[in-house]
């Protein structure tokens, strides 16, 4: 009776010392290649929910009410600037006033016209040198919030700024000396690579609206004139416009997806892609 006595004491303290584990700081971002981002950098201390739905574009995408509404308790919502964000991220902060909203794109707008959007390219993730800034603010905001752990998302954001900047060399050194500049996508997401990389786009659409057949009869020229022999292609957007083109051209059609969870394995492949377009 009385080791039992004392067995149940034992356990009752080291109940008692054990610290308990506070739940994930829940955390919203709007793309999964943010998703990523987070993940890295806030590790076991966050849960990240992706606003965007598998198979859905930023451009057109509706989150429904419910989903909305499962949104609750989050800390942080970092916005990226995706056309999507507008339709419902003021009505969901008025109806949850201790959520923050960072901006991610705050001194990242990209004033790369090659998408056709007038308003400034909004993909700015697919440029690894801007997901290392995204990554530093996540940083610096998940350690503002949560600073007895602030050296902990240091130490990640380190690595993770370590393979991204690994990224960005490989894929200047994959896209070096090309045999042209020039590439067609079937949707206008790489102007910010482009950019970076010394590379010109040429989108079929862009910021909602296909090439008129003047624009078309002048891709197939510039197409035939750089030898061009494949066109990249993405799974959320429609690939009637680029089959007519391939078939016109006599070239393969390479699926890329910029919006793809793992974002350096993701923009490996569409260093790959775009490579193989120009090389």
């Amino acid at each position: 009776m009385r080791r039992l006595a004392c067995s149940t004491l034992i356990f009752a303290l080291l109940g008692a010392a054990a610290p308990s584990l506070a739940a994930p700081m829940r955390v919203l971002v709007s793309i999964p290649p943010q998703k990523y981002l987070a993940e890295r950098v806030g590790g076991e201390r966050i849960e990240v929910i992706t606003m965007l739905r598998p198979g859905h574009a930023p451009e057109t995408f509706e989150p429904s009410p419910r989903q909305i509404a499962d949104l609750g308790g989050a800390t942080l919502y970092f916005r990226i600037g995706v056309p999507f964000e507008r339709a419902w991220i003021e009505p969901f902060a008025t109806g949850n006033p201790a959520l923050e909203i960072v901006d991610c794109c705050r001194a990242l707008e990209s004033l790369s016209a090659q998408d056709g959007n007038a308003g400034g390219d909004p993909h700015i993730w697919v440029n690894p040198l801007n997901a290392i800034d995204m990554a530093d603010l996540m940083c610096a905001e998940l350690g503002r919030i949560d600073p007895a752990h602030r050296d902990y998302y240091s130490g990640n954001l380190a690595a993770l700024r370590a393979e991204l900047l690994r990224l960005h060399a490989d894929i200047q050194d994959a896209l070096s000396m090309p045999r042209t500049r020039y590439f067609i996508i079937s949707h206008g997401s790489l102007g910010p690579f482009a950019d970076t990389y010394g590379l010109v786009q040429i989108a079929l659409e862009a910021g909602g609206h296909s090439v008129g057949p003047r624009q078309l009869a002048e891709i197939v020229q510039r197409a035939r004139t750089e030898g061009i022999r494949a066109i990249l292609v993405q799974k959320q957007f429609s690939l009637a416009p680029a089959r007519t083109l391939a078939a016109e051209l006599d070239a393969q059609l390479i699926e890329v997806d910029p919006l793809a969870e793992d974002y350096i394995a993701g923009m490996r492949a569409i260093a790959a892609a775009v490579a193989a377009a120009t090389h």
